[in-house]
């Protein structure tokens, strides 16, 4: 599922810092601080302390089954007004596409829409770039940490080297 959060910079700044140090995607961090932060809160929250009795209306007749208001459809017309809420704040851009190539990988992607397609088209490229920065830090790390047994360092250390 995807959400749009406005953070303040300072924390995406120490979120995306500490994802660089643990070496891990921006997305696997954010979801376990929240899994832990909900943990805590469920952990110190303990037991409710003053429930609310919500008066019941009976109506005329049974409510059909599109109306009925259960938890699951309480819980889409609330994510529905949230996102109602945000949409002035997603950014439009307007690109031209080669709709032979848009198609193609609409086809390869089996991707349902254009807007679809492009997202995840984006995404890949977002993730194979963060693959191939992981590897090549890895890469690094793997060559420094044997770089004792690429040189000499007696011989770096002679001023016959310096000459």
């Amino acid at each position: 599922m995807k959400t749009t959060l406005d953070l303040p910079d300072e924390l995406m700044k120490s979120v995306k810092l500490r994802a660089v140090e643990e070496n891990r995607t921006l997305t696997n961090l954010i979801a376990e601080l929240l899994r832990q932060g909900l943990t805590e809160t469920r952990a110190e929250q303990g037991t409710i302390r003053h429930r609310v009795k919500l008066p019941l209306v009976r109506g005329a007749h049974a409510a059909r089954p599109e109306e009925e208001m259960t938890p699951e459809r309480i819980a889409d017309i609330l994510i529905a007004q949230e996102v109602e809420a945000h949409v002035p704040m997603i950014e439009r851009t307007a690109i031209e596409i080669d709709e032979e190539l848009l198609e193609q990988a609409k086809t390869v992607l089996g991707s349902p829409t254009s807007r679809a397609t492009v997202e995840e088209a984006l995404q890949r490229v977002v993730t194979s770039a963060e693959d191939e920065r992981n590897a090549r830090a890895e890469r690094q790390r793997t060559f420094f940490e044997t770089l004792d047994t690429h040189l000499d360092l007696d011989v770096l250390k002679s001023d016959e080297m310096w000459r």
